[in-house]
């Protein structure tokens, strides 16, 4: 095992000295590095590019159900705390990237070389999949290469804040609302009517709505933030226009109308004309916790981990939403880290010794 943990250090602390926040020539060295280690085990790998971006298909196998285990190689910025320079320290790996997510591509790199030896071994068709484009949108990533490789589950090696699996996550459902006021002196405002004021009875409204009371229904309930207003152009003149933007997310079980009439209730006593358009659309995901996916993994993982772990819906989306529409069994489940897109960034060695174990029992079976 010793042995096994000094190789998927090695290839982590390799994969975060590339800045692969800088596109496209940092996600693509990243993925070159990686496909130059599998290849030189004679083990065949499929690159594919899309919008300058490298991603890279190793397949293995035959047999079902056909299982794509997918990770990221592109980050957010390094800062001052979490930079592109890995280090060890007191069992965990730190750097910008070690968490999210590519401590689960070191560890694939070593999942793929060990089944390929136990190939012969392997009663499932085994995907792997790494690519360059999931912090932006994913379309140049998972979504250029969804299409290609169908499966029947998936698993995405988004890092995990402890022993837990995420079976869904909330659709993105973002709304941009215009105000339409009457422009006046400010000295006088009963002569005109103030956009930025309509906007504001408008978020206590939506905020206030029961739809969104999250401290009651708890973290998977639908949240609304209203996260960008801009009104007005001088100090001395009521503003004719205000532009609002709200963030939207729902779970699966909760559906567009249901969010579009909140929104409209929100609007019923605001006099003044609005415009509102959708800016953002995101499905959601989910995966039936009893499915054979999901309990697979949580045997698994109390095997290996020597608990159960916790399942939960995630509050955030990920390349999952590509894999999801197609009927695919789907979930996050990687490396147990913390702090990713913050300071000092980590992913614990013994997370990254579970996690490939748990994966290769799922592959060849313990």
């Amino acid at each position: 095992m010793q042995e096994l943990s000094d190789k998927i250090i090695d290839y982590l602390l390799h994969l975060i000295e590339i800045p692969s926040y800088t596109y496209p020539d940092g996600p693509n060295k990243a993925i070159d590095y990686i496909n130059e280690t599998i290849t030189k085990e004679g083990i065949s790998t499929t690159m594919i590019e899309s919008g300058g971006l490298k991603n890279l298909v190793v397949e293995l196998g035959l047999g079902t159900p056909t299982i794509v285990v997918n990770t990221h190689l592109d980050i957010v910025p390094e800062s001052e705390q979490s930079k592109c320079s890995g280090y060890v320290k007191d069992g965990k790996v730190y750097g910008r990237g070690a968490a999210d997510a590519k401590g689960a591509a070191a560890a694939m790199i070593a999942l793929i070389i060990n089944i390929a030896k136990n190939e012969s071994s392997l009663t499932k068709k085994a995907i792997f999949e790494f690519v360059s484009d999931e912090e932006v949108s994913g379309e140049n990533g998972t979504g250029a290469i969804v299409s290609k490789y169908p499966a029947d589950w998936c698993i995405f090696g988004e890092p995990m804040d402890g022993n837990r699996i995420c079976y869904g996550s909330k659709a993105i459902f973002s709304q941009k609302l215009t105000f339409h006021g009457i422009s006046g002196h400010g000295s006088r405002p009963w002569e005109g009517k103030n956009a930025v004021l309509c906007a504001a009875k408008f978020i206590t409204n939506l905020t206030s709505h029961k739809l969104f009371d999250y401290e009651l229904l708890g973290k998977e309930a639908t949240t609304v933030t209203p996260s960008i207003i801009q009104g007005g152009t001088k100090i001395n003149q009521i503003p004719e226009l205000c532009e609002l933007k709200v963030d939207v997310r729902r779970p699966a079980t909760v559906s567009e109308e249901e969010v579009l009439s909140a929104i409209e209730d929100a609007m019923k006593d605001i006099d003044c004309k609005i415009n509102r358009e959708i800016t953002s659309r995101v499905p959601p995901v989910y995966t039936d916790p009893d499915s054979e996916l999901v309990q697979r993994l949580v045997k698994e993982t109390e095997k290996v981990v020597g608990e159960k772990p916790t399942l939960y819906i995630a509050t955030g989306s990920s390349d999952a939403v590509f894999y999801a529409p197609t009927g695919a069994q789907v979930v996050e489940f990687g490396p147990r880290g913390k702090n990713w897109h913050g300071p000092e960034e980590y992913v614990e060695i013994q997370g990254l010794l579970d996690w490939y174990t748990i994966i290769f029992h799922l592959f060849i079976g313990s």
